[in-house]
């Protein structure tokens, strides 16, 4: 099978060309996301991140992988935590998580031409990896549709100059594609939206109502808009649908004090959506003012 120097000289290697963009699990959670397996043991860093270089230029977008070394299991749960089992520390049983950068000016790789070495710099950090031991109880865990840790292990960040593989370890966690938060206009509090990059559906949570959410493309354009309001003012209750929203939690007021201990949380449908950059806007109950959040839209199977 394809190695990781032949991968790394050539991304278009003959060996390389069973790589497909049809989906071999549609699975929930794993949306544009690849799995590996035998990893440390077989030096396969390289050769994922080719099929991850190439993959994210085939579908336009940021891309995802899983990949556990020998006698490691990653065991996803229906809320889309990925626990890790293997016999740790008597046995190097680790999961990676991979993620490409994401920023505006770009995640693809610099050079990713046929015959050449390919070339995925972004300053040392083209993909970061989280790595997690697996232990017999399962205790290790990745939180998959925020795509972050609970704990427990380490960031490191891979790239590829002409070829030769560059390793960063451990490093800090890495930028996702746009924030993850958005400040409120008048307080310190913060509207929670995730997963970002997002496949699917996306959520909102919010310390207090909103009363419309809108999404707007490169050019401004709107591609999405949601009103969540009733007639006369009313807000939705919670577990009612309005449109694309499934709205899971409701203060039902606008006047609610800053630290109300009931959240506001929006479940956004964004099947259909084509992929890329969007800012999100939501219009908060209480001032009236816009909240923006800049997200990444990914292709949806």
């Amino acid at each position: 099978s394809l190695d990781s120097e032949e991968a790394l000289n050539d991304p278009f290697h003959p060996d390389v060309e069973g790589l497909t963009s049809e989906p071999f699990l549609t699975l929930p959670h794993l949306a544009n996301t690849l799995t590996d397996t035998h990893f440390e043991q077989r030096d396969r860093q390289g050769r994922l991140l080719v099929m991850l270089a190439r993959t994210s230029l085939w579908n336009n977008q940021p891309v995802r992988a899983i990949a556990c070394n020998d006698a490691t299991a990653v065991a996803i749960e229906p809320d889309g935590t990925a626990r890790v089992f293997g016999e740790f520390p008597n046995f190097p049983d680790y999961a990676w998580f991979i993620t490409s950068a994401c920023t505006d000016e770009g995640f693809g790789p610099e050079i990713l031409e046929s015959g050449q070495p390919i070339t995925w710099n972004n300053n040392g950090q083209a993909l970061s990896g989280y790595r997690l031991a697996g232990n017999v109880n399962g205790s290790m865990s990745f939180n998959l549709p925020s795509w972050s840790p609970d704990g427990g292990g380490f960031w490191h960040y891979w790239s590829a100059v002409e070829g030769d593989m560059q390793y960063i370890s451990p490093g800090n966690a890495p930028a996702m594609c746009g924030p993850s938060f958005t400040q409120l206009i008048d307080d310190d509090r913060h509207t929670l939206v995730y997963p970002n990059p997002a496949a699917g559906i996306l959520n909102i949570q919010t310390p207090r109502p909103i009363t419309s959410i809108r999404l707007l493309d490169e050019l401004g354009r709107t591609a999405l808009f949601e009103q969540l309001q009733q007639p006369f003012g009313r807000p939705f209750l919670s577990g009612t649908s309005a449109g694309r929203l499934q709205i899971l939690e409701n203060t039902n007021s606008s006047a609610d004090p800053i630290g109300h201990a009931s959240a506001n949380i929006y479940t956004l449908n964004l099947q259909g959506i084509p992929p890329g950059f969007y800012t999100l806007e939501g219009l908060d109950s209480r001032s009236g003012e816009i909240i923006r959040n800049r997200i990444y839209i990914m292709r949806n199977y």
